[in-house]
């Protein structure tokens, strides 16, 4: 669910159904989408059931669609046979994810932007930004990816298209994703009070086995559930779909000369043209539990924790440093927290009112071993290690309210809704360094790259929906966001900078308070939508919604000098913001429902860091006299800044057709369509490489009168990449000794770019009343690409991604080839 439950998109697909089974035979045939729109519609048919303890209620018959807006409950999750995030958004044209290397997913990519510009959260409660700049990617020391909850313990998934701070605050730029765990009632049968399952499941593209058991119970007093997952597997298998083998986790494996690592036409051969990913294996453990207290008919106290870890070992092959590196990270969530629901039976205004304090840490740790070869011997040994923690806290205090609708003479009817929260962060990252010499003891330090930061973050959002009459209704939506930085050393800082000559810059600047600046910063913003029927079976609506994005602690207060670079804080960032507008025409027919979207989206005061030439003096101390010997030097000045205007803008298209009642079939049949095209440019005449090529969904699902057996084909039209569409900007140099100038040029690897289909199949069968059979084919007839997300990826400079300079490496990057899911699941 978003942070404000009471605004919310909503997916309406009517029911269809038919007579017989004469279509079938096509279905292997024909493709089929089908992600949330299954789930939706089950949760509709009920209407108008107003179940007072689940959080999301549809309360009008014939909603608008949103088609790029996409809900997935865990119904769609277990049909759909979704393991990751990259799973999620398989059907979705709007959104993709981006791997990061060893550190797993990058975050989302919505309307041309990704990473920070994505927001993300987990019950209303923000997850951390990614703190990494493209300074330090290029190294791959540093924990770069985006913590992300196992999908096996969410009740919801919805991501909303478009700007949506109103909804997810910062960083809502372009959209939104939002993960909701699962309650009690997500296991329990509505007759019942008592509920659970076992899973276990397997993914040959990763080698992944899962495991996943839950438990929940209720009585008119109490509810309660647990669920626990644990996963081990693999690094994803690129088109080869060559088995793992723990022996390349190894640090003196012989890549070079493995005949798997020979490029099959030419025979070409090197660390950064090798055609397979690197090895990885991984173990992922997580649990949730909650337990809700009835004290009477109004009041509801609840208590929850979640608890997820996975531990990945890497063995870093792909690189341009000379040494050996294994790679032992981790990614962590600890959140528990209490809350409390009032449902005010005799009120005639309020009508809910809940209140959550929760307490949320994450931690990445990216952990590097460089290995060297012991001297007359084929062994290796460990000879250093860089151990870069990073940790986020979170404390966070909600209050969403929302009144019963209020009626008027003469502007309708009002629907109000408050939310606010005040909330506490603290952020902090390490960097140890260890040396082992091969004789003698190992001795340790610390680097500083900047201080730790607090936050204090407060914000209150106001809505009114208006049902002005039968034909027309707006919602209006006014947000107010505050943050306050508060820059800290604490004692590793102090060590680490302490350490440093006297006369390094950053250790001045430390010295002369330039790490104890606070800054303030806040933001307005909010949404307009407008929904006229233009008749009972055509609607179209007009929205507006608002973005931003406040700096992270890293683009403001991140320092540090190393050869002629010179990386400097700046207090004085804006947020990052965005406009939106989308005008929609849909259709709600007997057998048809579709939509037509347009939208255009303005972003303003991107964040990037600009790099300048300046000559100043570096000083070092002659230890002679213990006097500084000083020279003028030309350092390149690094510094993020507030320099950067795009704007994205397309056509989104979609919609469901029953077929049933034409093919006269006792199931039910419904082809999907699902298209999305966009476009891009920014003021400096480059491209947003995070905006989709043409991508559209083609598909056909059957599913049984009795409901014990489904059966999905999907058609994925995958588009290539124009070199017009692909401009990036990049550093060259005219000669020797000449200063470096930004050249704007297609992006190199663009002719790696091209369009694909890619067919899936899937299905799942109950085996009696308990238990149920799912499996899938994905890429069914093997298609061979390189997904764009994969390819762009390779524009940023990072040990995740480096390929040769021929371009060779850029096999590895292939989407697996022919690949197979199956699960087991028995319910009671």
């Amino acid at each position: 669910m978003h942070e404000d439950s009471t605004y919310k998109k909503s997916i309406y697909i009517p029911s269809l159904k038919g007579k017989s089974k004469t279509l079938l035979s096509i279905l292997v045939g024909t493709l089929m989408y089908q992600s949330a729109i299954a789930d939706t519609q089950h949760q509709e048919e009920n209407l108008p059931m107003l179940h007072m303890d689940t959080i999301t209620v549809y309360a009008n018959k014939q909603p608008p669609i949103n088609v790029g807006d996409d809900l997935k409950t865990a119904k769609t999750i277990s049909d759909n046979l979704i393991d990751s995030d990259k799973d999620l958004v398989r059907y979705n044209p709007d959104i993709s994810v981006a791997d990061a290397g060893r550190y797993g997913s990058n975050g989302y990519a919505i309307r041309g932007v990704d990473g920070n510009r994505v927001a993300l959260n987990l019950d209303g409660v923000s997850l951390p930004d990614k703190q990494v700049s493209e300074i330090f990617s290029a190294y791959g020391y540093m924990f770069e990816g985006r913590f992300s909850p196992d999908v096996e313990l969410l009740s919801e998934v919805e991501f909303e298209v478009g700007a949506d701070s109103f909804n997810s605050g910062s960083g809502a730029m372009g959209g939104s994703v939002s993960f909701k765990t699962k309650d009690p009632e997500d296991l329990i049968r509505p007759d019942r009070q008592l509920g659970g399952y076992i899973k276990t499941g397997y993914s040959n593209s990763n080698e992944e086995f899962s495991n996943a058991f839950g438990l929940a119970g209720k009585n008119d007093k109490v509810e309660a559930i647990i669920n626990y997952v644990h996963r081990e597997g693999h690094e994803t298998k690129n088109h080869r779909m060559l088995d793992f083998d723990k022996n390349k986790l190894d640090p003196a494996y012989d890549f070079i000369n493995d005949p798997d690592y020979k490029y099959p036409s030419t025979g070409y051969r090197s660390n950064t043209a090798a055609i397979l990913p690197d090895p990885l294996s991984y173990t992922t453990e997580a649990t949730l539990a909650k337990l809700y207290l009835h004290l009477n008919e109004e009041n509801r106290l609840g208590f929850h924790a979640t608890k997820q870890k996975t531990d990945r070992v890497s063995n870093n092959f792909t690189r341009k440093t000379f040494a050996s590196r294994i790679g032992k990270d981790t990614a962590e969530l600890e959140s528990y927290g209490i809350s409390h629901r009032y449902l005010p039976i005799t009120s005639e205004f309020i009508d809910e009112v809940n209140t959550t304090l929760t307490q949320q840490k994450i931690t990445g740790v990216a952990n590097t071993e460089t290995y060297s070869q012991v001297w007359g011997s084929d062994s290796y040994r460990v000879d250093g290690v860089k151990h870069r923690p990073q940790e986020d806290k979170t404390i966070q205090l909600s209050i969403e309210a929302t009144s019963l609708p209020l009626e008027t003479e003469k502007l309708g009817s009002h629907t109000l809704s408050v939310n606010t929260k005040y909330a506490k962060t603290d952020h902090r990252l390490t960097l140890e360094e260890t040396y082992i010499p091969s004789s003698g003891n190992p001795s340790s330090w610390y680097d500083f790259i900047g201080p730790s930061v607090k936050q204090d973050i407060f914000n209150v959002a106001i809505q009114d929906k208006i049902n002005l009459t039968e034909k027309l209704d707006t919602t209006i939506g006014l947000r107010y966001d505050n943050y306050n930085y508060k820059p800290y050393m604490d004692e590793i800082n102090k060590k680490a900078i302490e350490k440093a000559s006297k006369y390094y810059p950053v250790r001045i600047d430390y010295e002369n308070g330039e790490f104890d600046h606070n800054k303030k910063m806040d933001n307005i913003g909010g949404m307009f939508s407008i929904n006229y029927k233009l008749s009972p079976y055509l609607q179209t609506q007009y929205q507006l919604s608002t973005g931003f994005m406040a700096p992270a602690t890293s683009q403001m207060y991140s320092a540090f000098e190393m050869m002629g670079n010179s990386l400097t804080p700046n207090v004085h960032l804006k947020p990052e913001k965005s406009l939106n507008h989308e005008l929609s025409l849909s259709g709600q027919f007997e057998d048809l429902s579709f939509t037509a979207t347009g939208f255009y989206t303005k972003y303003s005061d991107f964040i990037s860091l600009l790099n300048s030439q300046e000559e100043q003096q570096r000083c070092y101390e002659d230890y002679s006299t213990g006097q500084p010997v000083c020279s003028p030097l030309s350092i390149n000045i690094l510094s993020a800044q507030n320099i950067g205007d795009a704007e994205t803008y397309g056509l989104r298209l979609g919609g469901v057709w029953d077929v049933g009642q034409l093919a006269d079939t006792e199931g039910e049949i419904q082809v999907f369509a699902n298209l999305n095209y966009a476009k891009d440019k920014t003021d400096k005449g480059t491209n947003l490489l995070a905006t989709q090529p043409l991508n559209a969904t083609l598909g056909l699902g059957y599913e049984s009168p009795k409901k014990d057996w489904q059966l999905s084909a999907n058609l994925r039209y995958l588009g290539r990449k124009h070199a017009e569409d692909a401009k990036v900007a990049t550093l060259e140099s005219n000669g020797y000794n000449m200063p470096y100038e930004n050249v704007i040029a297609p992006y190199k690897h663009i002719d790696k770019s091209k369009s694909a289909y890619v067919y899936d199949v899937y299905g799942s069968k109950k085996l009696g009343s308990n238990l149920k059979l799912s499996a899938g084919v994905f890429n069914l007839f093997d298609a061979k690409y390189v997904p764009w997300d994969n390819l762009r990826s390779l524009a940023e400079l990072n040990v995740n991604s480096m390929v040769d300079d021929q371009g060779v490496g850029i096999e590895r990057f292939t989407a697996p080839g022919r690949n197979y899911k199956v699960g087991l699941t028995y319910e009671f």
